[in-house]
């Protein structure tokens, strides 16, 4: 895809996914270019090993931008997202249509993917998700569909999964998201006989993490609307 854009375009695609996608969006915080320049260099987080230890590198170089070369922030990110849902809700987003953004969200026929996303149904909703795992980082995004929220957590260590877990399972609880809600079930008649929340958490982790930062958002009112769980000027890869 990478290749095939820049062909087509007759630019690089660092310079086309700016002017299209970034810029657009206020993604200001995030670049596709490889190497990371030096004034962004210097705010850039550090990758680290499953013990919490300092990597060799800071990071990788990777000449597959569109796979593996976006360096941004949760809360950029979290713009993203917004977009998607925004989109979704029609007739359309600052940059994508209402046609695109159910596209990126409706299965492609293999497994739960669908255009650039992850598909899943949790507990009693519909949620898009992508993860991120180059060497020494690990982040995940997930939305919801249709209720407008979401969340985005990234980290700069190998074992940055766990934390990843544990956030987003205290994020849901804390805010009600449906993915905590028990199936309705009815009889014959169409009765309910069941119904409510199991809003349980699993025992905190408490292993070696070097960092990590994550943004919360609800409602679909405003990109400006972000609410900060946890703050961190910090790049990720």
């Amino acid at each position: 895809m990478q290749v095939a854009l820049t062909d087509l375009m007759g630019e690089p695609f660092d310079r086309f996914m700016e002017n299209t996608v970034l810029k657009p969006l206020g993604m200001s915080e995030s670049t596709y270019r490889q190497p990371l320049p030096e004034s962004l260099a210097q705010r850039a987080a550090h990758a680290h090993d499953g013990d919490g230890h300092a990597l060799d590198a800071p990071w990788h170089v990777y000449p597959e931008q569109a796979a593996a070369g976006l360096w941004t922030t949760p809360t950029d990110l979290a713009r993203f997202a917004i977009e998607v849902q925004r989109a979704i809700h029609g007739p359309a987003g600052t940059a994508l249509k209402e046609a695109t953004a159910r596209e990126m969200i409706a299965p492609a026929g293999t497994g739960p993917f669908a255009v650039g996303f992850e598909i899943s149904k949790n507990g009693e909703g519909w949620y898009f998700s992508h993860s991120g795992g180059n060497w020494g980082f690990r982040c995940h995004l997930l939305a919801h569909v249709r209720k407008g929220y979401g969340v985005v957590i990234m980290t700069n260590g190998d074992l940055g999964g766990r934390v990843i877990e544990e956030v987003e399972a205290r994020i849901a609880a804390a805010y009600n998201w449906d993915s905590l809600d028990k199936p309705v079930f009815r009889g014959e008649s169409g009765a309910v006989i069941e119904t409510g929340k199991d809003c349980a958490l699993r025992p905190f982790w408490g292993g070696a993490s070097s960092g990590s930062a994550a943004v919360q958002w609800s409602g679909l009112a405003s990109m400006d609307a972000l609410s900060a769980l946890v703050t961190s000027p910090a790049m990720s890869s």
